[in-house]
């Protein structure tokens, strides 16, 4: 796990090579994650302030 702060605000970053839950299927994988740096830039894109 990483911890890190992006205009102010704090970000965890979970790294593995698998998630797994229960039945053995990954939800993740579902989901079709954006790449990092497109969540870091639009993280940083933000403004101090906006939740």
């Amino acid at each position: 796990m990483h911890l890190g702060k992006i205009n102010g605000k704090y970000v965890l970053m979970i790294e593995s090579n698998t998630i797994e839950f229960d039945k053995g299927v990954s939800p993740i994988e579902f989901h079709k994650p954006d790449d990092l740096m497109e969540i870091v830039e639009r993280i940083s894109r933000k403004s101090v302030g906006d939740y």
